[in-house]
């Protein structure tokens, strides 16, 4: 296959073969003839869309006496005889999506099938069965049983360029539509989650999935020692704080913590690192790739610099087989001093309040750390940030270069092109429901598997009315601006043949 280098501003998008590093899980099509066939079944069965069944109704995800498994042309007549004109009265809407994210689009099921008529029927799958799943159905045209997928946007550049097979383009709607008021979603994930090769956007964002450093700061000030700014300092810290008790149970506890478990997105943890090296100039330079050859820069001294402070910091984490939420709930419950991470460890904290040991006012966040030299791929040197801030053009005044990882993106949702018009129309609107502040904001301080994506994720009234406290809630806010706002972003993998 073709690698194509991803631009965020510009006509391309980078690409990586599978193997690479094996950072992205395999994508099994074990279930696709069993797909095609429920298919064929519900085609061949169903005399109109309003009788359409779930794909499985054993494990759709639906609120127990609002949102039945399955709904009869009958009762479909008797609501909308009861309640009136509504834009997609009648239309019985089919969304997959993963299932951990399932709990968010359930909470406001009721209130959309309430404002539009349709009714939803949300199909939670694992991660290895989505690729497949959504193959099929868009190759299935307009027989798709599906209306919407909610995915990872590594599966997007497979979906956006098979014209009437793919996804339907949506840029004239999102520009047009005041509810889900586009520009306050971050300009990264407008455009990385988003857009296609071709420019047009295809999906609408419902996650931010980005990294920042988590942080203790009563561990911290307790131990006379700063915000590390730089992962040579995160280091040092880290020696400092070693063998030390972070949770007042008498034993040590970790000073960092990575989730290093196979087939756990562990590489993260690692790009983490590899990214303020060898990025210095925008999300559009990449760090992965030489623009002008495709040659992986995983051989580079940037790149070797970041493995050793890798192999380094192994020594003060977590066991080598722990996952990512384990890492996540042993940072929330007071293990950890530093945890790069998502923006789920907050939520996490605060709902700490009534536990033995409570983190919810002692949990900060900052930018990842940066480095102040960076290397330069095409003459071969390090260049001092500091000595020539003209080098390191997105560097502080200090002369720090980060490069904060966007570890996946973010999930969004598309919509099958072939399938009708009044299907099509629905599930916009669900997804647009659900991307607008008023729903998001509900779901991105949750807990759940979705985190922020716009700047109004970020008021702090919103956030003591979820539960933290005043001071708990600046702690945190003020670092995932910087973060989700950062001009150098790093960007993950978005490749063709995602499922190979």
């Amino acid at each position: 296959r073709a690698l194509l280098l991803y631009q965020s501003l510009g006509p391309t998008t980078l690409a990586l073969p599978q193997m690479a590093l094996g950072l992205l899980p395999r994508i099994r099509g074990s279930c696709l003839s069993l797909l095609l066939l429920l298919s064929v079944c519900a085609l061949s069965c169903s005399p109109s869309r309003l009788e359409r069944s779930p794909l499985d109704p054993a494990e759709c995800s639906t609120t127990p006496t609002a949102h039945p498994q399955s709904l009869s042309r009958s009762s479909v007549t008797r609501n909308s005889q009861r309640q009136g004109d509504r834009p997609h009265e009648g239309l019985v809407l089919n969304v997959l999506t993963l299932r951990e994210i399932t709990p968010n689009l359930e909470r406001h099921l009721a209130l959309f099938e309430e404002e539009s008529g349709a009714h939803v029927i949300v199909h939670g799958r694992d991660f290895g069965e989505l690729y497949g799943q959504i193959d099929v159905e868009l190759r299935s045209g307009e027989n798709s049983i599906l209306d919407a997928f909610i995915f990872p946007p590594q599966f997007l550049v497979d979906f956006t360029t098979r014209g009437e097979f793919g996804l339907e383009a949506l840029t004239s709607r999102v520009t047009s539509d005041e509810r889900i008021e586009w520009l306050d979603i971050f300009s990264f994930f407008r455009r990385f989650n988003s857009v296609g090769l071709d420019g047009q956007v295809y999906t609408i964002p419902l996650d931010g999935d980005i990294h920042a450093l988590y942080y203790r700061s009563d561990i911290l000030a307790r131990n006379s020692l700063p915000v590390p700014r730089t992962w040579p300092e995160l280091l040092d810290v880290a020696r400092q704080l070693n063998g030390q008790d972070f949770n007042d149970d008498g034993i040590p506890d970790y000073p960092v913590c990575l989730a290093r478990g196979r087939r756990f997105q562990a590489g993260y943890f690692l790009l983490n690192i590899a990214a303020p090296y060898l990025q210095r100039s925008g999300t559009e330079e990449g760090f992965m790739f030489d623009a002008q050859t495709m040659e992986p820069l995983v051989r580079e001294e940037g790149f070797v610099r970041a493995v050793e402070i890798y192999m380094q910091l192994r020594e003060y984490g977590p066991p080598l087989h722990w996952n990512v939420v384990e890492v996540m709930e042993y940072m929330a419950a007071g293990g950890c001093a530093l945890a790069p991470s998502w923006a789920n460890i907050g939520p996490m904290s605060r709902d700490t309040r009534a536990s033995n040991f409570s983190t919810w006012d002692k949990m900060g966040v900052s930018l990842l750390p940066g480095t102040e030299e960076v290397w330069d791929r095409t003459d071969k040197h390090w260049i001092r940030c500091s000595e020539d801030l003209s080098q390191c053009p997105l560097a502080d005044t200090d002369g720090v270069n980060v490069a904060p990882l966007a570890a996946n993106g973010g999930w969004a949702g598309g919509i099958p092109a072939a399938i009708s018009e009044a299907r099509r129309n629905a599930a916009y609107a669900f997804l647009s429901f659900m991307s607008s502040p008023q729903q998001s904001n509900e779901d991105v301080l949750s807990g759940d598997a979705l985190d922020p994506y716009r700047a109004g994720h970020f008021h702090l009234e919103r956030w003591v009315a979820s539960g933290f406290s005043e001071q708990a809630a600046r702690n945190q806010i003020d670092g995932w601006k910087a973060t989700l706002s950062h001009p150098n972003v790093a960007a993950d993998l978005r490749t063709s043949g995602s499922d190979e």
